[in-house]
């Protein structure tokens, strides 16, 4: 595998788990 192709996949994992973070959030704000 090749080091760009790692970065992808970091990225891809960075922005899932940012989008999983985020939507956590919103869904803990809206029970306050």
């Amino acid at each position: 595998m090749s080091k760009e192709e790692l970065r992808a996949q970091w990225l891809e994992r960075i922005k899932a788990y940012k989008a999983s973070g985020l939507t956590q959030a919103a869904s803990g704000m809206s029970l306050l």
